[in-house]
Protein backbone atom coordinates (compact mmCIF):
# COMPACT_ATOMS: atom_id res chain seq x y z
CA UNK A 1 0.00 0.00 0.00
CA UNK A 2 3.00 2.29 0.79
CA UNK A 3 4.21 1.45 -2.67
CA UNK A 4 1.05 2.49 -4.40
CA UNK A 5 0.73 5.63 -2.26
CA UNK A 6 4.29 6.75 -3.66
CA UNK A 7 3.34 5.74 -7.38
CA UNK A 8 0.12 7.66 -7.27
CA UNK A 9 2.29 10.68 -5.53
CA UNK A 10 4.72 10.66 -8.44
CA UNK A 11 1.85 11.42 -10.64
CA UNK A 12 0.83 13.99 -9.01
CA UNK A 13 -2.57 12.25 -7.84
CA UNK A 14 -2.32 13.21 -4.49
CA UNK A 15 -1.92 16.96 -4.75
CA UNK A 16 -4.85 17.93 -3.68
CA UNK A 17 -4.68 16.20 -0.62
CA UNK A 18 -1.40 17.36 0.19
CA UNK A 19 -2.52 20.98 -0.12
CA UNK A 20 -5.62 20.29 2.37
CA UNK A 21 -3.27 19.65 4.71
CA UNK A 22 -1.47 21.52 7.68
CA UNK A 23 2.15 22.20 6.67
CA UNK A 24 3.26 19.72 9.83
CA UNK A 25 1.23 17.29 8.96
CA UNK A 26 2.64 14.21 7.08
CA UNK A 27 0.92 12.31 4.08
CA UNK A 28 -0.87 9.46 5.96
CA UNK A 29 -1.77 5.77 4.17
CA UNK A 30 -5.30 6.45 5.78
CA UNK A 31 -5.67 9.54 4.13
CA UNK A 32 -5.27 7.62 0.74
CA UNK A 33 -6.55 4.13 1.61
CA UNK A 34 -9.63 2.44 3.69
CA UNK A 35 -8.68 -1.24 3.45
CA UNK A 36 -10.66 -3.97 5.45
CA UNK A 37 -10.94 -7.92 5.67
CA UNK A 38 -12.04 -9.55 2.23
CA UNK A 39 -15.76 -10.95 2.78
CA UNK A 40 -17.67 -12.08 0.36
CA UNK A 41 -20.71 -9.90 0.85
CA UNK A 42 -17.97 -6.59 1.02
CA UNK A 43 -17.21 -7.87 -2.75
CA UNK A 44 -20.79 -7.47 -3.79
CA UNK A 45 -21.58 -4.16 -2.12
CA UNK A 46 -18.81 -2.67 -4.09
CA UNK A 47 -20.05 -4.12 -7.18
CA UNK A 48 -19.43 -7.95 -7.33
CA UNK A 49 -15.81 -9.68 -9.04
CA UNK A 50 -14.88 -8.09 -12.23
CA UNK A 51 -14.56 -10.68 -14.23
CA UNK A 52 -17.14 -13.42 -12.65
CA UNK A 53 -20.16 -13.78 -15.57
CA UNK A 54 -23.85 -14.56 -14.93
CA UNK A 55 -25.40 -17.67 -15.55
CA UNK A 56 -26.89 -18.27 -19.30
CA UNK A 57 -30.45 -17.80 -17.67
CA UNK A 58 -29.69 -14.99 -16.13
CA UNK A 59 -32.68 -13.59 -18.19
CA UNK A 60 -35.44 -15.41 -19.57
CA UNK A 61 -35.63 -15.75 -23.33
CA UNK A 62 -39.03 -14.43 -23.88
CA UNK A 63 -37.53 -10.96 -23.12
CA UNK A 64 -36.08 -10.65 -26.24
CA UNK A 65 -39.03 -11.43 -28.21
CA UNK A 66 -40.07 -8.03 -27.08
CA UNK A 67 -40.62 -5.06 -29.57
CA UNK A 68 -40.84 -1.96 -27.51
CA UNK A 69 -37.98 -0.95 -25.23
CA UNK A 70 -37.66 2.03 -23.12
CA UNK A 71 -36.14 4.12 -25.43
CA UNK A 72 -37.76 7.60 -24.74
CA UNK A 73 -34.41 10.07 -24.20
CA UNK A 74 -36.15 12.56 -21.50
CA UNK A 75 -35.52 9.69 -19.61
CA UNK A 76 -32.42 7.96 -18.52
CA UNK A 77 -31.15 5.37 -20.62
CA UNK A 78 -28.51 2.01 -19.85
CA UNK A 79 -26.05 1.99 -22.15
CA UNK A 80 -22.94 -0.35 -22.46
CA UNK A 81 -19.86 0.93 -23.03
CA UNK A 82 -16.93 -1.91 -24.54
CA UNK A 83 -13.43 -1.08 -24.27
CA UNK A 84 -10.31 -3.25 -25.89
CA UNK A 85 -7.15 -3.90 -27.61
CA UNK A 86 -3.99 -4.23 -25.32
CA UNK A 87 -3.18 -0.40 -26.22
CA UNK A 88 -6.42 0.91 -25.05
CA UNK A 89 -6.14 -1.12 -21.79
CA UNK A 90 -3.37 0.77 -20.68
CA UNK A 91 -5.40 4.03 -21.04
CA UNK A 92 -8.84 2.43 -20.38
CA UNK A 93 -9.31 4.27 -16.55
CA UNK A 94 -7.96 7.74 -18.34
CA UNK A 95 -10.22 7.39 -21.00
CA UNK A 96 -13.23 6.72 -18.89
CA UNK A 97 -12.76 8.91 -16.59
CA UNK A 98 -13.17 11.65 -19.46
CA UNK A 99 -16.19 9.68 -20.32
CA UNK A 100 -17.53 10.59 -16.81
CA UNK A 101 -16.17 13.95 -16.06
CA UNK A 102 -15.81 15.78 -19.38
CA UNK A 103 -13.56 18.50 -18.73
CA UNK A 104 -15.73 21.77 -18.67
CA UNK A 105 -14.67 24.77 -21.01
CA UNK A 106 -17.63 26.52 -21.09
CA UNK A 107 -19.19 28.23 -17.80
CA UNK A 108 -22.84 28.20 -20.22
CA UNK A 109 -22.64 25.53 -23.08
CA UNK A 110 -24.38 26.27 -26.25
CA UNK A 111 -28.05 25.03 -26.96
CA UNK A 112 -28.33 21.31 -27.70
CA UNK A 113 -24.95 21.08 -26.42
CA UNK A 114 -24.75 17.62 -24.73
CA UNK A 115 -23.96 18.00 -21.03
CA UNK A 116 -24.93 14.91 -19.85
CA UNK A 117 -23.23 13.56 -16.80
CA UNK A 118 -23.30 9.55 -16.63
CA UNK A 119 -23.48 7.50 -13.91
CA UNK A 120 -20.96 4.18 -13.67
CA UNK A 121 -23.66 1.35 -13.00
CA UNK A 122 -21.06 -1.73 -13.34
CA UNK A 123 -17.76 -2.94 -14.72
CA UNK A 124 -16.74 -6.34 -15.55
CA UNK A 125 -12.76 -6.73 -17.21
CA UNK A 126 -12.15 -10.00 -19.56
CA UNK A 127 -8.96 -11.73 -20.59
CA UNK A 128 -10.85 -12.00 -24.00
CA UNK A 129 -14.41 -12.61 -25.20
CA UNK A 130 -15.99 -15.84 -26.44
CA UNK A 131 -17.57 -15.72 -30.05
CA UNK A 132 -21.15 -15.33 -28.77
CA UNK A 133 -20.07 -12.75 -26.67
CA UNK A 134 -17.93 -11.14 -29.75
CA UNK A 135 -21.07 -11.78 -32.30
CA UNK A 136 -23.37 -9.19 -29.62
CA UNK A 137 -20.81 -6.80 -29.12
CA UNK A 138 -19.25 -6.29 -32.74
CA UNK A 139 -21.76 -3.07 -34.13
CA UNK A 140 -21.63 -4.97 -37.65
CA UNK A 141 -24.01 -6.89 -39.49
CA UNK A 142 -23.06 -10.92 -40.78
CA UNK A 143 -23.23 -9.76 -44.21
CA UNK A 144 -20.70 -6.77 -43.56
CA UNK A 145 -17.32 -7.69 -44.87
CA UNK A 146 -15.35 -6.30 -41.80
CA UNK A 147 -18.09 -8.77 -39.46
CA UNK A 148 -15.38 -11.50 -39.01
CA UNK A 149 -12.57 -9.92 -38.55
CA UNK A 150 -13.52 -7.76 -35.86
CA UNK A 151 -15.15 -11.34 -34.25
CA UNK A 152 -11.74 -12.61 -34.32
CA UNK A 153 -10.20 -9.12 -32.87
CA UNK A 154 -12.75 -8.90 -29.85
CA UNK A 155 -12.21 -12.70 -29.16
CA UNK A 156 -8.19 -12.37 -29.02
CA UNK A 157 -7.85 -8.74 -26.78
CA UNK A 158 -8.95 -7.59 -23.06
CA UNK A 159 -11.99 -6.30 -22.69
CA UNK A 160 -13.66 -3.40 -20.36
CA UNK A 161 -16.96 -3.25 -20.10
CA UNK A 162 -18.90 -0.49 -18.70
CA UNK A 163 -22.84 -0.24 -18.14
CA UNK A 164 -23.25 3.36 -17.86
CA UNK A 165 -26.10 5.31 -17.38
CA UNK A 166 -27.71 8.96 -18.18
CA UNK A 167 -30.37 11.36 -19.99
CA UNK A 168 -30.79 10.71 -23.49
CA UNK A 169 -27.41 8.16 -22.80
CA UNK A 170 -27.21 6.68 -26.50
CA UNK A 171 -27.07 10.05 -28.07
CA UNK A 172 -24.64 11.86 -25.64
CA UNK A 173 -22.55 8.68 -25.68
CA UNK A 174 -21.61 8.33 -29.22
CA UNK A 175 -21.32 12.49 -29.15
CA UNK A 176 -18.85 12.13 -26.27
CA UNK A 177 -16.98 9.38 -27.95
CA UNK A 178 -16.54 11.57 -31.40
CA UNK A 179 -14.58 13.88 -29.15
CA UNK A 180 -12.34 11.55 -27.30
CA UNK A 181 -11.82 9.12 -30.43
CA UNK A 182 -12.06 8.84 -34.24
CA UNK A 183 -13.59 5.10 -33.61
CA UNK A 184 -16.76 4.58 -32.66
CA UNK A 185 -17.81 1.21 -33.26
CA UNK A 186 -15.98 1.31 -36.51
CA UNK A 187 -12.86 -0.11 -37.94
CA UNK A 188 -10.22 2.80 -37.56
CA UNK A 189 -8.76 3.51 -41.16
CA UNK A 190 -5.18 3.70 -39.18
CA UNK A 191 -4.67 0.67 -37.28
CA UNK A 192 -7.66 -1.63 -38.09
CA UNK A 193 -9.30 -2.13 -35.19
CA UNK A 194 -11.51 -1.94 -32.73
CA UNK A 195 -11.06 0.11 -29.77
CA UNK A 196 -14.75 1.59 -28.44
CA UNK A 197 -17.59 -0.02 -29.14
CA UNK A 198 -21.37 0.84 -27.52
CA UNK A 199 -24.47 -0.57 -28.09
CA UNK A 200 -26.47 1.36 -30.41
CA UNK A 201 -30.10 0.91 -28.99
CA UNK A 202 -32.11 -0.11 -26.52
CA UNK A 203 -32.70 -4.11 -27.42
CA UNK A 204 -29.01 -4.10 -28.40
CA UNK A 205 -28.15 -2.80 -24.42
CA UNK A 206 -30.40 -4.99 -22.91
CA UNK A 207 -28.95 -7.63 -24.67
CA UNK A 208 -25.29 -6.78 -23.92
CA UNK A 209 -25.35 -6.54 -20.65
CA UNK A 210 -27.75 -9.50 -19.88
CA UNK A 211 -24.32 -11.22 -21.10
CA UNK A 212 -22.16 -9.50 -18.37
CA UNK A 213 -23.96 -8.30 -15.29
CA UNK A 214 -26.57 -9.57 -13.06
CA UNK A 215 -28.73 -7.21 -11.08
CA UNK A 216 -26.56 -7.22 -7.91
CA UNK A 217 -23.50 -6.53 -10.35
CA UNK A 218 -25.11 -3.18 -10.45
CA UNK A 219 -23.95 -0.09 -8.03
CA UNK A 220 -26.14 3.06 -8.22
CA UNK A 221 -23.86 6.38 -7.79
CA UNK A 222 -26.44 9.16 -6.22
CA UNK A 223 -23.63 11.54 -6.57
CA UNK A 224 -23.62 11.69 -10.24
CA UNK A 225 -27.18 10.79 -10.61
CA UNK A 226 -28.76 14.68 -11.66
CA UNK A 227 -32.39 12.91 -11.69
CA UNK A 228 -32.61 11.57 -8.20
CA UNK A 229 -34.82 13.91 -6.82
CA UNK A 230 -37.26 13.78 -9.66
CA UNK A 231 -38.12 10.20 -8.87
CA UNK A 232 -38.80 7.89 -6.00
CA UNK A 233 -36.18 6.99 -4.29
CA UNK A 234 -34.75 3.66 -5.13
CA UNK A 235 -34.51 2.47 -1.43
CA UNK A 236 -37.88 1.57 0.55
CA UNK A 237 -38.76 -0.05 3.05
CA UNK A 238 -40.18 -3.72 3.02
CA UNK A 239 -41.10 -6.72 5.49
CA UNK A 240 -39.61 -9.62 6.38
CA UNK A 241 -41.06 -13.09 7.85
CA UNK A 242 -40.48 -12.13 11.22
CA UNK A 243 -41.64 -8.85 10.37
CA UNK A 244 -39.40 -6.55 11.10
CA UNK A 245 -39.10 -3.55 8.75
CA UNK A 246 -35.78 -3.06 6.91
CA UNK A 247 -34.29 -1.24 3.85
CA UNK A 248 -33.61 -2.75 1.02
CA UNK A 249 -32.68 -2.11 -2.76
CA UNK A 250 -35.86 -3.06 -4.81
CA UNK A 251 -34.73 -0.96 -8.24
CA UNK A 252 -33.94 -3.27 -10.72
CA UNK A 253 -31.88 -1.70 -13.76
CA UNK A 254 -32.93 -4.64 -16.32
CA UNK A 255 -36.82 -3.96 -15.43
CA UNK A 256 -36.41 -0.60 -16.10
CA UNK A 257 -34.47 -1.13 -19.41
CA UNK A 258 -37.18 -3.34 -20.47
CA UNK A 259 -40.20 -1.56 -19.38
CA UNK A 260 -38.93 2.15 -18.77
CA UNK A 261 -39.74 4.23 -15.87
CA UNK A 262 -42.71 4.15 -14.26
CA UNK A 263 -45.13 6.39 -14.53
CA UNK A 264 -45.28 9.67 -12.13
CA UNK A 265 -47.62 12.36 -11.03
CA UNK A 266 -46.48 15.92 -10.11
CA UNK A 267 -48.49 18.88 -9.28
CA UNK A 268 -49.51 21.77 -11.99
CA UNK A 269 -51.03 25.50 -10.00
CA UNK A 270 -52.36 27.67 -12.44
CA UNK A 271 -51.97 31.09 -10.88
CA UNK A 272 -55.19 33.85 -10.67
CA UNK A 273 -56.50 36.01 -13.76
CA UNK A 274 -54.03 33.60 -15.93
CA UNK A 275 -56.83 30.66 -15.97
CA UNK A 276 -60.22 31.94 -16.58
CA UNK A 277 -59.23 32.60 -20.79
CA UNK A 278 -56.36 30.33 -20.79
CA UNK A 279 -57.48 26.99 -20.00
CA UNK A 280 -58.28 25.07 -23.31
CA UNK A 281 -54.82 26.00 -24.26
CA UNK A 282 -52.87 25.50 -21.61
CA UNK A 283 -54.76 21.80 -21.64
CA UNK A 284 -54.38 21.98 -24.98
CA UNK A 285 -50.22 22.13 -24.23
CA UNK A 286 -50.47 19.94 -22.00
CA UNK A 287 -52.11 16.92 -23.91
CA UNK A 288 -49.21 17.63 -26.66
CA UNK A 289 -46.80 16.85 -24.07
CA UNK A 290 -48.14 13.35 -23.17
CA UNK A 291 -49.15 14.34 -19.49
CA UNK A 292 -52.88 12.77 -18.64
CA UNK A 293 -54.59 14.85 -16.50
CA UNK A 294 -55.06 12.65 -13.60
CA UNK A 295 -56.69 15.70 -11.10
CA UNK A 296 -58.53 19.19 -11.60
CA UNK A 297 -60.35 21.59 -9.17
CA UNK A 298 -60.41 25.49 -8.59
CA UNK A 299 -59.46 26.03 -5.27
CA UNK A 300 -58.44 29.33 -2.98
CA UNK A 301 -55.21 29.37 -0.96
CA UNK A 302 -54.77 30.48 2.71
CA UNK A 303 -52.48 32.57 3.61
CA UNK A 304 -50.46 29.49 5.26
CA UNK A 305 -50.94 27.23 2.34
CA UNK A 306 -49.30 29.93 -0.12
CA UNK A 307 -46.10 30.18 2.31
CA UNK A 308 -45.59 25.98 1.50
CA UNK A 309 -45.36 27.05 -2.16
CA UNK A 310 -42.77 29.60 -2.11
CA UNK A 311 -38.99 29.08 -2.16
CA UNK A 312 -36.50 29.85 0.24
CA UNK A 313 -35.11 32.79 -1.76
CA UNK A 314 -38.45 34.10 -2.03
CA UNK A 315 -39.34 33.97 2.00
CA UNK A 316 -35.47 35.66 2.68
CA UNK A 317 -37.29 39.21 1.69
CA UNK A 318 -40.54 39.89 3.79
CA UNK A 319 -41.40 42.40 0.73
CA UNK A 320 -41.47 40.04 -1.87
CA UNK A 321 -42.81 37.37 0.16
CA UNK A 322 -45.78 39.91 1.13
CA UNK A 323 -46.22 40.79 -2.82
CA UNK A 324 -46.39 36.45 -3.40
CA UNK A 325 -48.71 35.70 -0.68
CA UNK A 326 -51.15 38.91 -1.70
CA UNK A 327 -51.58 37.57 -5.42
CA UNK A 328 -51.88 33.60 -4.75
CA UNK A 329 -54.57 34.79 -2.17
CA UNK A 330 -56.11 36.99 -4.08
CA UNK A 331 -58.61 34.90 -6.38
CA UNK A 332 -59.35 31.03 -7.05
CA UNK A 333 -56.61 29.19 -8.93
CA UNK A 334 -56.51 25.85 -11.00
CA UNK A 335 -55.01 22.82 -9.31
CA UNK A 336 -54.28 19.51 -11.63
CA UNK A 337 -52.01 16.83 -10.95
CA UNK A 338 -50.76 15.22 -13.99
CA UNK A 339 -49.47 11.82 -14.74
CA UNK A 340 -46.67 10.99 -17.60
CA UNK A 341 -42.93 9.54 -17.35
CA UNK A 342 -40.63 11.82 -15.92
CA UNK A 343 -43.73 14.30 -14.71
CA UNK A 344 -41.66 16.40 -12.43
CA UNK A 345 -39.09 17.08 -14.27
CA UNK A 346 -40.39 17.61 -17.77
CA UNK A 347 -43.58 20.05 -16.56
CA UNK A 348 -40.28 22.12 -14.73
CA UNK A 349 -38.37 22.38 -18.02
CA UNK A 350 -41.25 23.42 -20.25
CA UNK A 351 -42.38 26.40 -17.49
CA UNK A 352 -38.93 27.87 -17.84
CA UNK A 353 -37.06 30.05 -15.03
CA UNK A 354 -39.53 31.59 -12.40
CA UNK A 355 -38.82 35.01 -13.75
CA UNK A 356 -40.80 35.07 -17.01
CA UNK A 357 -37.74 37.39 -17.99
CA UNK A 358 -35.19 35.32 -18.07
CA UNK A 359 -37.83 33.09 -19.04
CA UNK A 360 -38.20 35.15 -22.52
CA UNK A 361 -34.00 35.12 -22.64
CA UNK A 362 -33.78 31.67 -22.59
CA UNK A 363 -36.73 30.50 -25.00
CA UNK A 364 -39.76 32.41 -25.89
CA UNK A 365 -41.74 29.28 -25.91
CA UNK A 366 -41.56 28.76 -22.05
CA UNK A 367 -44.62 28.93 -20.42
CA UNK A 368 -43.86 31.11 -17.93
CA UNK A 369 -42.37 33.37 -20.88
CA UNK A 370 -45.47 33.20 -22.37
CA UNK A 371 -48.24 33.47 -19.69
CA UNK A 372 -46.23 35.63 -16.99
CA UNK A 373 -45.87 39.28 -15.95
CA UNK A 374 -44.10 39.56 -14.03
CA UNK A 375 -41.81 37.21 -11.56
CA UNK A 376 -44.92 37.44 -9.02
CA UNK A 377 -47.20 36.96 -11.59
CA UNK A 378 -45.68 34.48 -13.27
CA UNK A 379 -48.62 32.23 -14.11
CA UNK A 380 -47.43 28.80 -12.78
CA UNK A 381 -46.57 26.80 -9.51
CA UNK A 382 -45.15 23.36 -9.81
CA UNK A 383 -43.50 20.82 -8.26
CA UNK A 384 -39.85 21.35 -7.82
CA UNK A 385 -39.36 17.40 -6.85
CA UNK A 386 -40.76 14.25 -6.30
CA UNK A 387 -41.28 14.42 -2.31
CA UNK A 388 -42.74 18.27 -2.84
CA UNK A 389 -45.14 16.64 -5.79
CA UNK A 390 -46.36 14.04 -2.77
CA UNK A 391 -46.67 16.77 -0.89
CA UNK A 392 -48.30 18.84 -3.13
CA UNK A 393 -50.69 15.46 -4.10
CA UNK A 394 -51.85 14.96 -0.67
CA UNK A 395 -52.41 18.38 0.04
CA UNK A 396 -54.51 19.15 -2.85
CA UNK A 397 -56.47 15.81 -3.46
CA UNK A 398 -57.28 14.20 0.06
CA UNK A 399 -60.41 12.71 -1.85
CA UNK A 400 -57.90 10.61 -4.01
CA UNK A 401 -57.37 11.03 -8.06
CA UNK A 402 -59.16 9.78 -11.27
CA UNK A 403 -56.66 7.17 -12.36
CA UNK A 404 -55.89 3.16 -12.03
CA UNK A 405 -54.10 2.47 -9.00
CA UNK A 406 -50.15 2.27 -8.89
CA UNK A 407 -47.94 0.78 -6.22
CA UNK A 408 -46.03 3.87 -6.36
CA UNK A 409 -49.27 5.82 -5.47
CA UNK A 410 -50.01 3.22 -2.92
CA UNK A 411 -46.79 3.31 -0.97
CA UNK A 412 -47.24 7.21 -0.90
CA UNK A 413 -50.80 6.35 0.48
CA UNK A 414 -52.08 8.17 -2.53
CA UNK A 415 -55.12 6.95 -3.43
CA UNK A 416 -58.25 6.60 -6.18
CA UNK A 417 -61.17 8.75 -5.92
CA UNK A 418 -64.06 6.29 -5.29
CA UNK A 419 -66.83 9.08 -5.45
CA UNK A 420 -67.06 12.88 -5.45
CA UNK A 421 -67.14 14.02 -2.00
CA UNK A 422 -69.60 16.75 -2.62
CA UNK A 423 -72.22 15.42 -4.48
CA UNK A 424 -75.55 14.13 -2.47
CA UNK A 425 -78.84 15.68 -1.94
CA UNK A 426 -77.95 16.28 1.61
CA UNK A 427 -75.14 18.55 0.85
CA UNK A 428 -76.98 20.04 -2.52
CA UNK A 429 -80.16 21.28 0.40
CA UNK A 430 -77.39 22.66 2.14
CA UNK A 431 -76.37 25.04 -0.16
CA UNK A 432 -77.90 28.18 -1.88
CA UNK A 433 -77.20 29.97 -5.46
CA UNK A 434 -77.32 34.01 -5.03
CA UNK A 435 -77.23 35.98 -8.48
CA UNK A 436 -74.80 39.12 -7.87
CA UNK A 437 -75.93 42.69 -8.89
CA UNK A 438 -73.69 43.91 -11.95
CA UNK A 439 -73.39 47.60 -10.63
CA UNK A 440 -73.33 50.29 -13.62
CA UNK A 441 -73.36 54.06 -14.03
CA UNK A 442 -73.90 55.73 -17.10
CA UNK A 443 -72.00 58.80 -18.61
CA UNK A 444 -73.52 61.40 -19.87
CA UNK A 445 -70.29 61.98 -21.53
CA UNK A 446 -69.84 58.60 -23.37
CA UNK A 447 -72.27 56.12 -24.27
CA UNK A 448 -70.19 53.28 -23.00
CA UNK A 449 -71.59 52.40 -19.14
CA UNK A 450 -68.35 52.34 -16.61
CA UNK A 451 -68.64 49.70 -13.90
CA UNK A 452 -69.15 51.64 -10.10
CA UNK A 453 -70.72 51.20 -6.87
CA UNK A 454 -73.50 53.74 -8.56
CA UNK A 455 -76.39 53.04 -10.29
CA UNK A 456 -77.42 49.46 -10.01
CA UNK A 457 -78.86 47.38 -13.02
CA UNK A 458 -78.77 43.43 -12.75
CA UNK A 459 -77.42 41.66 -16.09
CA UNK A 460 -80.68 39.64 -17.44
CA UNK A 461 -78.79 38.39 -19.78
CA UNK A 462 -76.04 36.70 -18.63
CA UNK A 463 -76.20 33.18 -17.22
CA UNK A 464 -73.97 30.64 -15.70
CA UNK A 465 -74.24 27.00 -16.93
CA UNK A 466 -72.97 23.59 -15.77
CA UNK A 467 -71.45 21.93 -18.52
CA UNK A 468 -70.36 17.89 -17.80
CA UNK A 469 -67.72 16.20 -20.25
CA UNK A 470 -68.06 12.50 -19.14
CA UNK A 471 -65.19 10.07 -19.58
CA UNK A 472 -65.32 9.35 -23.88
CA UNK A 473 -64.84 13.14 -24.49
CA UNK A 474 -61.99 13.12 -21.52
CA UNK A 475 -60.24 9.39 -22.71
CA UNK A 476 -61.71 8.61 -26.39
CA UNK A 477 -59.45 9.44 -28.47
CA UNK A 478 -55.40 10.35 -29.05
CA UNK A 479 -56.39 13.90 -28.50
CA UNK A 480 -59.21 13.78 -25.78
CA UNK A 481 -62.02 15.99 -28.00
CA UNK A 482 -62.94 17.89 -24.94
CA UNK A 483 -60.19 20.31 -25.02
CA UNK A 484 -61.35 21.44 -28.86
CA UNK A 485 -65.15 21.80 -27.54
CA UNK A 486 -64.02 24.06 -24.61
CA UNK A 487 -61.42 25.85 -26.82
CA UNK A 488 -64.68 26.87 -29.18
CA UNK A 489 -66.65 27.93 -25.53
CA UNK A 490 -64.37 29.96 -24.55
CA UNK A 491 -63.90 31.86 -28.02
CA UNK A 492 -67.61 32.36 -27.89
CA UNK A 493 -67.11 34.29 -24.66
CA UNK A 494 -67.89 31.72 -22.17
CA UNK A 495 -65.68 32.59 -19.17
CA UNK A 496 -64.56 29.75 -16.73
CA UNK A 497 -66.00 29.98 -13.47
CA UNK A 498 -65.34 26.63 -11.67
CA UNK A 499 -63.55 23.30 -12.92
CA UNK A 500 -63.82 19.93 -11.04
CA UNK A 501 -62.23 16.29 -12.50
CA UNK A 502 -64.78 13.77 -10.46
CA UNK A 503 -65.89 10.24 -9.99
CA UNK A 504 -69.47 9.22 -9.97
CA UNK A 505 -70.88 6.48 -7.90
CA UNK A 506 -74.13 4.72 -8.55
CA UNK A 507 -76.43 6.82 -6.07
CA UNK A 508 -74.38 10.05 -7.49
CA UNK A 509 -75.15 9.56 -11.07
CA UNK A 510 -78.77 9.02 -10.75
CA UNK A 511 -79.16 12.07 -8.08
CA UNK A 512 -77.57 13.84 -11.04
CA UNK A 513 -79.42 12.27 -13.53
CA UNK A 514 -82.73 13.23 -11.74
CA UNK A 515 -81.73 16.79 -12.05
CA UNK A 516 -81.22 17.08 -15.28
CA UNK A 517 -84.39 15.35 -15.98
CA UNK A 518 -82.82 11.98 -17.69
CA UNK A 519 -84.93 9.43 -18.27
CA UNK A 520 -82.78 7.75 -20.64
CA UNK A 521 -80.30 4.93 -18.25
CA UNK A 522 -77.88 4.85 -21.22
CA UNK A 523 -77.04 8.78 -20.04
CA UNK A 524 -76.97 7.91 -16.60
CA UNK A 525 -74.60 5.29 -17.56
CA UNK A 526 -72.18 7.64 -18.56
CA UNK A 527 -71.85 9.14 -15.19
CA UNK A 528 -70.67 6.24 -13.17
CA UNK A 529 -67.60 4.92 -12.02
CA UNK A 530 -65.38 6.53 -15.36
CA UNK A 531 -63.94 10.00 -14.51
CA UNK A 532 -66.01 13.42 -16.06
CA UNK A 533 -64.85 17.14 -16.68
CA UNK A 534 -67.21 19.48 -15.14
CA UNK A 535 -66.88 23.04 -15.72
CA UNK A 536 -68.97 26.29 -14.62
CA UNK A 537 -69.25 28.81 -17.41
CA UNK A 538 -71.18 32.49 -17.71
CA UNK A 539 -72.06 34.79 -21.07
CA UNK A 540 -75.19 35.91 -22.20
CA UNK A 541 -77.69 33.44 -22.38
CA UNK A 542 -75.45 30.62 -22.04
CA UNK A 543 -78.38 28.44 -20.99
CA UNK A 544 -81.27 29.58 -23.37
CA UNK A 545 -79.20 29.54 -26.43
CA UNK A 546 -77.04 26.83 -25.32
CA UNK A 547 -77.86 24.41 -28.36
CA UNK A 548 -77.78 26.86 -30.81
CA UNK A 549 -73.79 27.65 -29.76
CA UNK A 550 -73.28 24.01 -30.21
CA UNK A 551 -74.85 24.01 -33.67
CA UNK A 552 -72.51 26.97 -34.68
CA UNK A 553 -69.55 24.66 -33.26
CA UNK A 554 -70.64 21.62 -34.85
CA UNK A 555 -70.50 23.42 -38.11
CA UNK A 556 -67.05 24.89 -37.84
CA UNK A 557 -65.47 21.92 -36.09
CA UNK A 558 -66.70 18.95 -37.82
CA UNK A 559 -64.33 16.83 -35.25
CA UNK A 560 -65.99 18.02 -31.97
CA UNK A 561 -69.67 16.93 -33.51
CA UNK A 562 -68.79 13.10 -33.33
CA UNK A 563 -68.56 13.30 -29.38
CA UNK A 564 -71.26 16.28 -28.81
CA UNK A 565 -73.86 13.38 -27.13
CA UNK A 566 -71.43 13.04 -24.62
CA UNK A 567 -71.63 16.49 -23.35
CA UNK A 568 -74.45 16.74 -20.65
CA UNK A 569 -75.75 20.03 -19.81
CA UNK A 570 -79.05 22.05 -18.52
CA UNK A 571 -81.70 22.95 -20.60
CA UNK A 572 -83.08 25.67 -17.98
CA UNK A 573 -82.08 27.89 -15.63
CA UNK A 574 -83.40 26.25 -12.58
CA UNK A 575 -81.46 22.97 -14.05
CA UNK A 576 -78.52 24.90 -13.84
CA UNK A 577 -78.32 26.34 -10.44
CA UNK A 578 -79.51 23.07 -8.84
CA UNK A 579 -76.24 21.44 -10.76
CA UNK A 580 -74.30 24.63 -9.57
CA UNK A 581 -75.03 23.64 -6.25
CA UNK A 582 -74.68 19.66 -6.78
CA UNK A 583 -71.23 19.90 -8.02
CA UNK A 584 -69.67 23.43 -6.42
CA UNK A 585 -69.43 24.67 -2.76
CA UNK A 586 -67.89 28.15 -4.68
CA UNK A 587 -67.02 29.65 -8.00
CA UNK A 588 -65.13 32.08 -9.15
CA UNK A 589 -64.66 35.96 -8.23
CA UNK A 590 -65.92 36.42 -11.85
CA UNK A 591 -69.00 34.28 -11.42
CA UNK A 592 -72.33 36.22 -11.17
CA UNK A 593 -73.71 33.87 -9.14
CA UNK A 594 -72.10 32.75 -5.88
CA UNK A 595 -73.24 29.47 -3.77
CA UNK A 596 -73.61 30.54 0.15
CA UNK A 597 -74.63 27.86 2.84
CA UNK A 598 -78.74 27.41 3.32
CA UNK A 599 -80.17 29.94 5.91
CA UNK A 600 -81.00 27.60 8.94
Amino acid sequence: MKGLMNELAEQGLLRDIRSSLPCKVELDLTLCFHTMPYTESLLQGIGGNLNMLPTSGNLAEDIFSKRNYASNPETEQVVILTLTGRDTMLNAGDFLRQILRPPIKKQHPDPGESNTRFELLGLKWLPRLSQSQSKEITPFEVADIPWQRSIDQLASTPALICALRGINAFVCLAERLKVLTSVVGKLSSSHGKLHSVMSLTPEMAIRQAALFFTDKDFVADPVNRPTLKYIPPPSRSYRTEGGEARRGQTESVFSYMLFGPQLLCTVLLIKPSAWAHNLAKILRKLDLEKFHVVGMKHISLTAERALELLSPEVKQDPETLQDHCSYLTSGPLIVLCLQRQNAVKKLLDLLGPEDPKKARSCDQFLWRAQYGISSVQNGFYSSLSYLTAVRDMRNFFPEGLCCAQSPILEEEEIFNMKLDPLVSLEFCQQRKIVKHEIRRQLSFLSSEPTLTQGLSLLNVLCQSTCLIFTAPMLLGSEHPPYIELLDQLISKEFVVTGVRLTRLDQTQAHLVSELLGFSDSAKCSLLMDDPCLVIAAQRDNAVTCFDSLLDSISWQKPVVQDCMQYLLYPETEKQAEALLCCFFDSLSLDSIYQIKPQAS
